[in-house]
């Protein structure tokens, strides 16, 4: 695990100096996840309507992708 972190940390380092800029909007997009984490599974007592929204949403991804 050690080497495998350090591997990574040096392809990271490498990437952010050659190209800041597309390493950059990565990093924007990884972090608009932040608040869907926080709101979807961190938050536990959430109001019912977030419960209700979420199951339809689950049910018309579920529905679209064919998956049912």
């Amino acid at each position: 695990p050690v080497c495998y972190l350090f591997f990574w940390a040096l392809l990271l380092g490498f990437s952010l100096h050659s190209e800041p800029l597309v390493c950059g909007v990565g990093l924007v997009i990884m972090l608009t996840g932040v608040p869907v984490y926080f709101l979807g599974v961190y938050w536990k007592d959430k109001p019912k309507c977030i419960y209700d929204f979420t199951g339809k949403e689950t049910g018309c991804a579920i529905y679209i992708l064919g998956s049912l």
